[in-house]
């Protein structure tokens, strides 16, 4: 099972308003691996990014899921430290 991790820097954290979407998505996307279903995990982090692209959860587990699929290319920069 991938980690959760939860930044709560106030630097790390996106536009005031989002915060809920973001909540959302994230529980679904938890949701999701615990169902072992990352295809469908996938898109609510892609999602989550879209929303605040310094979140440093669903980058990682966007990162590692995409790694495990072998789309190397599209992972890499998810695993990166920005």
């Amino acid at each position: 099972m991938l980690l959760y991790f939860r930044a709560h820097l106030p630097f790390l954290r996106q536009a005031p308003g989002h915060q809920q979407e973001v909540d959302t998505r994230m529980n679904k996307a938890q949701g999701y691996l615990r169902e072992k279903r990352p295809d469908l995990a996938i898109p609510e982090f892609k999602a989550i990014i879209a929303l605040d692209p310094d979140n440093v959860n669903a980058r990682a587990n966007l990162g590692v899921l995409l790694f495990f699929q072998g789309d190397y290319a599209n992972a890499a920069p998810h695993c990166e430290q920005r």
